[in-house]
């Protein structure tokens, strides 16, 4: 993300991060109602693991993809390209902790935030 330090500072809430080794692709969101940082601070929070592998529990998760690629398009990373990232993120299967139920997920910025009826 574009910032300057010595003016600001970058407190992200969410990340998505992708590691890869000799067995494939795993995939990690990290969701918080607060800045990601070293606070022991109370707060809420979610974290879907995600592989392309169709594993017991997993499941798609719509809007993952628009994620991905809204954050990629702002953080304006090089050799990240949104859309390539969308069709990727379409193809991961997430698997959510025991007893949550996660039906989809949106980002909601402030040009594109639902208005309430």
């Amino acid at each position: 993300m574009d910032y300057r330090e010595r003016v600001s500072s970058w407190h992200p809430k969410l990340a998505l991060i992708c590691h890869e080794n000799d067995q494939g692709q795993f995939w990690r969101l990290w969701i918080g109602s607060r800045n990601l940082t070293m606070s022991r601070d109370l707060d809420l929070g979610l974290v879907l693991d995600g592989e392309t592998k169709r594993r017991k529990g997993s499941q798609e998760i719509a809007g993952i993809d628009t994620l991905g690629a809204e954050l990629a398009r702002l953080a304006k990373l090089p050799n990240i390209h949104p859309e390539s990232l969308a069709r990727e993120l379409r193809s991961v299967r997430w698997t959510a902790p025991s007893g949550i139920e996660v039906r989809s997920i949106d980002l909601w910025l402030p040009e594109t935030r639902p208005v309430p009826a």
